[in-house]
């Protein structure tokens, strides 16, 4: 900043349009979407996951009997279960990778933003300008 100060004294840089807020809320609402899909991904896993060691036990316990009963259709439980897992995981996957994207976004935009309010209202000082 100090360079900058000191190379360039004759230069102003002033900014006298509208704030574009709306794109800003627009970035603002996709990440609060992602994070509330992420929860819901991650709400999801969880009851998955506490269904397949249910069917775990269940299929641990007929096959430790020494009286063999069916199955019942639990194999097809597990499979599916774990099938659910596998897909929900991955959806969860894509929705971090989402999300992290769109925090570099919410970031750069709020630096663009400040910047833009800094120039708009060139009276703004270093310290009242700040975050």
């Amino acid at each position: 900043k100090q360079w900058y100060q000191r190379r360039v004294r004759g230069l102003s840089i002033s900014f006298s349009g509208p704030i574009p807020l709306e794109e800003y809320f627009d970035i603002l609402d996709t990440r609060f979407e992602l994070r509330q899909r992420q929860r819901s991904y991650r709400e999801m896993l969880s009851q998955r996951a506490q269904q397949f060691r249910a069917v775990q036990r269940r299929l641990l316990a007929r096959y430790k009997d020494k009286t063999p009963t069916p199955l019942q259709n639990m194999d097809t439980l597990l499979e599916g279960t774990y099938q659910q897992i596998l897909a929900i995981g991955d959806a969860d996957l894509q929705t971090t990778k989402a999300l992290e994207l769109a925090d570099y976004q919410l970031s750069t935009a709020t630096k663009l933003l400040l910047l833009l309010v800094r120039l708009w209202c060139p009276s703004l000082t270093d310290k009242g300008a700040a975050v």
